[in-house]
């Protein structure tokens, strides 16, 4: 099914219910019926897509890197009690929803949930003055680190539920921000 059969089932059904692609109709087109989803699902979808970004078919985990680097120069501006707040709540909501969002989804880690990508480059730019050249050099660190994936961040990817979803991004997070930190430390930055 495709990112936008699997975040708007719904919606989706009204669209191309009927609709013919080269004689073929959409319910088989998108791979398997579509189905409502109930309000647990559905917030479930919202958060763990953060706000649909998941569903985006370009670089779904990209997108959400770059809205939490967004959110980390418009909104957090280094303001350390404010990026703690931010990155706890993300932290604890990721762990309670991203296992069920597997569910919801049908499969192990879903493209759909970038809450984890998300958390991860707050997670990089923690304890950090306020940059805009350490928030692009950790945006860019953070999605070097989630796809070369150093040990343990590919033990941590093979774990089941939340710990898998979260537990690499998590880490690949944190190992930002000690490459962040250092190159601060070794530059001189401020």
């Amino acid at each position: 099914m495709s990112d936008i059969g699997r975040c708007f089932p719904r919606l989706s059904l009204r669209l191309f219910q009927g609709f013919r692609i080269y004689g073929i109709t959409a319910t088989f087109f998108w791979g398997q019926p579509m189905r409502k989803n109930n309000l647990t699902e559905r917030v479930i979808i919202v958060v763990s897509s953060v706000f649909y970004i998941g569903c985006s078919p370009f670089l779904a985990g990209t997108m959400a890197s770059l809205a939490a680097f967004l959110v980390d120069i418009l909104i957090i501006k280094a303001n350390v009690i404010l990026h703690l707040g931010i990155v706890g709540c993300i932290t604890f909501i990721g762990f309670l929803v991203s296992g069920r969002a597997e569910k919801v989804f049908g499969q192990k880690d879903a493209r759909e949930i970038v809450i984890d990508d998300f958390n991860g480059v707050l997670v990089g730019l923690l304890f950090l003055p306020y940059s805009l050249k350490i928030s692009i050099l950790g945006f860019i660190i953070f999605r070097i680190m989630d796809g070369l994936k150093p040990y343990p961040i590919y033990k941590m990817e093979k774990l089941k539920g939340s710990w898998g979803v979260m537990g690499d991004d998590l880490v690949a997070g944190v190992y930002t921000n000690i490459v962040l930190q250092l190159l601060r430390a070794l530059l001189a930055w401020r």
